[in-house]
């Protein structure tokens, strides 16, 4: 059964898939671009490591998206979404730059996600990535994330008892 939030969620989502599936333009082509590489660096350039929190690398981010992805709990909308958008912002920076994401540097990084960000389809990615990223931070360290409870040192937060033994993902 879903939920209201992924019901609405879904809805939102369906006219950008709906776009993208009948673009009639030809993408350009992306050499050795993975969603990983692309992901990663895209959180640690929105989450740098600050003076009291590590960055999404070394609060291992990726980890817990990948297991999002590959999650029996996340519809399969949100997770094409997903790809979709590292793909899209990787097609975006080919276009302007002639390089995936992942191989330009910060300055033109930036540049790229400010692009994206006035596009609808990169606005709800770099959203939908926050969400993760925040989930992540603040949810349980057994999911692979907030590595040491380093968000919920962040926040002063302890931790629910019991805490689960087992991931249910």
């Amino acid at each position: 059964m879903k939920t209201r939030r992924d019901m609405l969620k879904s809805a939102a989502l369906m006219p950008m898939l709906l776009l993208a599936s009948t673009s009639c333009s030809k993408p350009p082509q992306i050499k050795d671009a993975t969603f990983e590489d692309t992901v990663k660096i895209l959180l640690d350039d929105l989450f740098p490591k600050t003076d009291t929190l590590p960055s999404s690398s070394q609060l291992n981010i990726l980890d817990y998206i990948n297991r999002v992805l590959h999650s029996k709990f996340t519809s399969d909308d949100d997770k094409l979404f997903l790809k979709n958008g590292a793909t899209w912002l990787n097609e975006s920076a080919v276009e302007r730059f002639d390089r995936s994401f992942h191989l330009l540097d910060s300055k033109q990084r930036g540049l790229v996600i400010e692009a994206i960000l006035l596009k609808r389809w990169g606005e709800s990615f770099i959203i939908s990535l926050s969400s993760y990223y925040f989930e992540a931070l603040l949810g349980e360290p057994i999911y692979g994330s907030n590595i040491d409870m380093v968000g919920w040192k962040w926040l002063n937060h302890i931790g629910g008892k019991p805490q689960p033994t087992k991931a249910l993902f």
